[in-house]
């Protein structure tokens, strides 16, 4: 069974982030990490276990109040917050890497700020 609804969302932030952060957008690409194994999970879960519960509350918040535009928007701030650390990688595993420490990093932890910054 295929998730056709999934693909379009990892294909959509692709597409965004190649606009809006157009340097890590390309380096992901130049790197070759399938945007699916970046963002499948954030879309799937609702950033739940991959964000920490605090945060994920707060997106919860703005997910219902806004619909499902959020996890676009949370998508593009993690790879904007990152930007720098996200450049430096320069392998497949390390991007990989860098993707789950931001995820535990204190940009992610404080979530007051996290969700002000999201909406910068």
């Amino acid at each position: 069974s295929s998730m056709p609804g999934l693909l379009t969302d990892v294909k959509v932030l692709a597409e965004l982030a190649r606009k809006d952060v157009p340097l890590v957008g390309r380096h992901i690409d130049s790197v070759q990490v399938p945007w699916a194994l970046i963002c499948s999970k954030w879309f799937i879960c609702l950033y739940v276990e991959v964000l920490p519960v605090e945060t994920v509350l707060r997106i919860w918040d703005c997910l219902f109040a806004e619909g499902s535009k959020v996890l676009f928007r949370i998508a593009l701030a993690i790879l904007e917050m990152n930007e720098k650390n996200f450049l430096a990688k320069r392998d497949f595993s390390e991007l990989v890497e860098e993707f789950k420490r931001f995820m535990l990093s204190k940009d992610a932890v404080m979530c007051h700020q996290f969700i002000e910054k999201v909406y910068d």
